[in-house]
């Protein structure tokens, strides 16, 4: 062999090592998403956008009852940390959420169309992962609705109450902490966040993790065994408190329902040193609403609650409205005795 073969045997063998690694690296690469998974992820896909399709059109055509059922979840959650001079009720009403107080006519509304898609999303989701005829695919779906609906009734009962409470500070009287009041301001800012981003994202890797979709495995692992318990524990207690939650606030509603003005006033006092100022701008709302009867009927219970000069200066508003109310009154009388003894044609 002369000294150029030599050379270039000896400049061949880099050659041969380099695609010996090149194949390598190649098969590896190849390893790292089989064709199998990836006809698995696009199968998924095709899953998926069906079934959430589906899930938001029956969604769609359920919004009705499933809002009504939502805003009852919403107040039941509400009243269950709340006084019981707090909140009235949570309904829906007109395309939209309206909660009110036992104070006068203080009611706000809001409306929360990302509720639609909170729903139809996780469910749709689960709906679309694999074992279709097993009993664990439809235990955990239902699973997925019951936490759906308490995220989306959580999700009202916040708002509801961030209205509520900036509503009766308007007028100074403050029924819930001021930590409450800071908590739930806080939350209601980034509710869209929490909601539409952190709950679908947090869902997916729960649920592709739980269902063991997109690996293989023989049995379930002991940490997803101990999931499922909790899962069915959670689901449990979320069924308890279903059906407990609602006897309760239904009869803390009737029992103050019941009560007249003037219990009412004497317990919120209790929490709220300065009431009579507040129930002064409540009558001057309300008196700007042109419900003087009702304007009146508050003055003279936070006339109950002042003293002094503040309460001669309240006094002397409250006689003044009194008396125009009075003049209307019994203008309108005369009109309609007028109307009464015309003859008729």
């Amino acid at each position: 062999m002369t000294h150029d073969s030599e050379h270039d045997a000896e400049a061949a063998k880099p050659t041969v090592r380099t695609q010996a690694k090149r194949q390598v690296k190649g098969q590896t690469q190849a390893a790292l998403i089989p064709t199998d998974l990836a006809k698995q992820f696009a199968w998924f896909g095709v899953r998926l956008v069906v079934s959430y399709s589906v899930v938001a059109v029956v969604v769609d055509g359920l919004s009705p009852l499933l809002e009504v059922l939502i805003a009852r979840g919403a107040r039941n959650l509400l009243a269950s940390v709340s006084s019981p001079y707090y909140l009235k009720t949570i309904e829906w009403v007109q395309e939209g959420f309206a909660v009110s107080t036992w104070i006068g006519p203080l009611r706000d509304g809001f409306k929360l169309p990302s509720l639609s898609f909170i729903f139809s999303f996780a469910i749709g989701y689960v709906l679309a992962l694999p074992g279709f005829l097993g009993a664990a695919y439809w235990l955990r779906a239902l699973a997925v609705v019951l936490t759906s609906f308490f995220v989306c009734s959580l999700a009202v009962a916040i708002v509801s109450d961030a209205r509520l409470t900036a509503a009766l500070g308007q007028l100074e009287i403050a029924m819930q902490p001021a930590w409450r009041a800071s908590a739930s301001n806080f939350v209601q800012f980034y509710l869209w966040m929490l909601t539409v981003r952190l709950y679908p994202m947090l869902m997916v890797v729960l649920l592709t993790w739980e269902s063991g979709a997109f690996r293989k495995v023989p049995r379930a692992s002991t940490a997803v065994r101990r999931f499922r318990t909790v899962a069915v524990a959670s689901l449990a207690l979320l069924l308890v408190i279903a059906m407990s939650f609602d006897p309760f606030a239904e009869r803390r509603i009737e029992r103050v329902e019941a009560e007249s003005m003037t219990e009412r006033i004497e317990a919120i006092a209790l929490t709220t040193p300065d009431l009579g100022r507040g129930l002064v701008k409540l009558a001057e709302h309300m008196h700007r609403q042109r419900d003087t009867r009702g304007a009146l009927q508050i003055y003279r219970r936070a006339l109950d609650q002042l003293e002094g000069a503040e309460r001669r200066e309240v006094l002397e508003t409250y006689n003044r409205i009194h008396e125009s109310f009075k003049e209307q009154l019994l203008e309108d009388s005369k009109a309609r005795r007028s109307q009464r003894a015309r003859p008729r044609r």
